[in-house]
């Protein structure tokens, strides 16, 4: 069904409610003999998060090492499922070390490098070679919320904007949309349709994620900017607002925004049959996420793992040329990434700081802070209760205080039925 509304508010902006590098250049051949490798292809939106993690896991008595590719979430998830990241590709593989300092490097010319496990902020059949979701023998694993956020030049004086603005902007063009002031085409900054980002929104506004946007390049003559990734969209954002700060307009992984607000602005969003416009966070300038937590921002999700899995549900490794020990090893480092991004495993002992602080700090929000949980990617909201809610620890994360949660040691110095968590008198 496709959604039209007759209620313009302004330029099809939206009313307020109280409450992202360039391109990679060629590089090197992978190396082979690291640490304790796995392989992982998927989207761009996790990568700032990959990192923090993956340093953490190089400072590991026993070190992990993760090469991680990130060319789009559904060609990522394409080259799982087929076990080969290409020779051929364009885009090139990342590794940190214990520091998060990364290195990149090429798949080999003909061999092309194994893929482990994929990651997506959306569910398999969001991509249009999977159509009937995930395939056989994979399993799918929930990790911590990422968020969409539209953004424009930290100059402009817009403030909001509306599900009826982009279906207008997005499905008509932006000259024949005429929704000022993104009337310019050319500063239309556009992600490739297989990439999570675009397809979350092309679900959210036109029911469909595999909607192309009217001034996407890959229509014959159109003259939008399509990007790869979520750190080419910031850029390109820069790179436009630098003549008319007004005028761009782009879509990008929560992350990539956040890491960018020196030099981009995220909209608030008010989605249909809301009254008012949401930030994901308290206001323009915070961090506290506490509209995606409870659900009044439109635009998050939880992100998707994907591994091989036996008939038990538990994961495996199918890399070609290892032998069963080397695939038993491989499997148990896989389940142990995922792991500690959903919160099912603690952080390793001696690890400073702690992988939840990196994941939250890198801009994710983990299950464990959230109030509301919705069905597959972008389906309907409802409430959700932890088991061990970290609410508390989240804020004073990702804000640098909390002025709503006592501090403590043990439970003894919370109150009622409040529980001491990671530091923090939790509701329970």
């Amino acid at each position: 069904m496709t959604r039209q509304s007759t209620k313009w508010l302004g330029s099809l902006g939206a009313g307020f409610c109280a409450l992202a590098l360039p391109s990679l250049a060629q590089a090197a051949e992978c190396p082979t003999n690291l640490p304790n490798i796995i392989y992982g292809s998927g989207g761009s939106a996790v990568t700032a998060t990959m990192r923090q993690v993956a340093a953490a896991l190089r400072a590991l008595p026993d070190p992990i090492t993760v090469l991680w590719h990130d060319p789009g979430a559904c060609i990522g998830f394409g080259h799982f499922v087929g076990g080969t990241i290409p020779g051929s590709t364009t885009r090139n593989v990342v590794y940190w070390d214990a520091a998060g300092v990364a290195t990149t490097c090429q798949a080999p010319t003909a061999a092309g490098l194994p893929v482990d496990f994929s990651h997506m902020g959306n569910t398999a059949d969001f991509c249009a070679a999977y159509p009937n979701g995930t395939p056989t023998g994979i399993g799918d694993f929930l990790g911590p919320v990422q968020t969409v956020n539209i953004i424009t030049d930290k100059d402009s004086s817009q403030k909001s904007i509306s599900a009826e603005a982009l279906y207008y902007i997005l499905g008509l063009g932006a000259t024949a949309a005429n929704v000022s002031p993104w009337t310019n085409p050319r500063h239309m900054i556009l992600r490739t349709t297989s990439s999570f980002v675009h397809q979350f929104v092309a679900a959210s506004v036109f029911d469909t994620p595999l909607k192309v946007f009217y001034d996407h390049p890959s229509i014959t003559g159109r003259t939008g900017i399509e990007v790869p990734g979520n750190p080419e969209s910031v850029a390109q954002v820069v790179s436009a607002g630098a003549s008319n700060p007004e005028s761009p307009l782009a879509y990008v992984s929560g992350s990539a925004a956040d890491a960018g607000r020196a030099q981009v602005k995220s909209l608030a969003y008010q989605h249909f049959g809301q009254t008012c416009a949401y930030w994901p966070d308290s206001s323009e300038s915070s961090l506290d996420k506490i509209n995606v937590r409870q659900g009044l921002y439109h635009f998050w999700t939880p992100g998707h793992f994907f591994a091989p899995v036996n008939s038990q549900g538990q994961v495996i490794s199918s890399r070609p040329g290892a032998d069963a020990t080397e695939r038993a090893a491989i499997a148990e480092r896989v389940q142990r990434l995922i792991g500690y991004f959903s919160g099912e495993l603690p952080s390793p002992a001696g690890i400073s700081p702690p992988i939840p602080q990196r994941i939250i700090a890198a801009g994710d929000i983990p299950l464990c802070a959230m109030q509301v949980t919705r069905e597959g990617t972008a389906g309907a909201v409802s409430s959700y209760a932890p088991e061990e809610p970290c609410g508390c620890y989240f804020e004073a994360i990702a804000t640098g205080s909390t002025s709503v949660c006592p501090v403590c040691e043990t439970t003894d110095d919370c109150t009622g039925s409040q529980v001491c968590r990671s530091g923090y008198c939790e509701a329970y």
